[in-house]
């Protein structure tokens, strides 16, 4: 292993506290159970409750990448800023609710890493191209779990031009916000549109 290798154990068992982290809720925002009975209790279709929960966490990123200036891509955990923080903790906690509207249980190891795998959004989906959406759920756990570790290591081998983009957009306050908060509202948007591919699918899912 070079030094400049990915600490890619050190990376997942940061994911994994913030993941648990996201779940619980906590500085001010709801559980991701909550999160999700809320929209239950506001939409009678789950469909749209999780269409209109993603759509409010994906403007919600968007605002807050707009006034941090953060250029929203995943870095090491060791130099992550406190706002890129909080935009994983927007889209692990959206993900698990979504998740939740689908019956599968967020504390569930499988849940966990189809997460991982929603947090990739497109990229993810091009990862998985000869898997249907719909069936992913049901992988082998050894399956599923090589697909997540391969969607995280792509998308950190991505994030060097993207960091880079965003201190260059820095300079210049204004764009750097429009384009933080662009980015966070794609990032968010995929990764809730990939949950509720995985998580309600048309067909009833395997709920664990």
């Amino acid at each position: 292993m070079h030094d400049d290798d990915i600490p890619f154990n050190t990376l997942f068992s940061w994911l994994d506290r913030l993941y648990a982290q996201a779940i619980k809720g906590g500085l001010g925002t709801d559980s991701a159970e909550k999160l999700a009975h809320h929209y239950l209790s506001t939409f009678s279709d789950i469909h749209q409750a999780a269409d209109s929960l993603v759509s409010w966490e994906s403007s919600k990123a968007a605002t807050s990448g707009f006034i941090t200036g953060l250029a929203g891509i995943i870095t090491l955990p060791v130099a992550l800023p406190a706002g890129l923080t909080g935009l994983l903790f927007i889209q692990f906690r959206m993900i698990a609710a979504v998740a939740i509207l689908g019956g599968y249980s967020p504390d569930d190891l499988r849940t966990r890493h189809l997460a991982y795998i929603c947090l990739g959004g497109s990229v993810a989906k091009e990862l998985l191209h000869n898997t249907s959406m719909h069936f992913i759920s049901q992988l082998s756990f050894k399956a599923l779990e090589a697909a997540s570790e391969k969607t995280i290591t792509t998308l950190m081998m991505h994030s060097t031009v993207g960091v880079a983009t965003g201190s260059a957009s820095r300079l210049i306050p204004l764009i750097g916000g429009i384009i933080s908060g662009t980015l966070d509202w794609l990032l968010v948007r995929s990764s809730g549109a990939l949950a509720v591919e995985i998580f309600l699918p048309d067909i009833n899912p395997h709920h664990n």
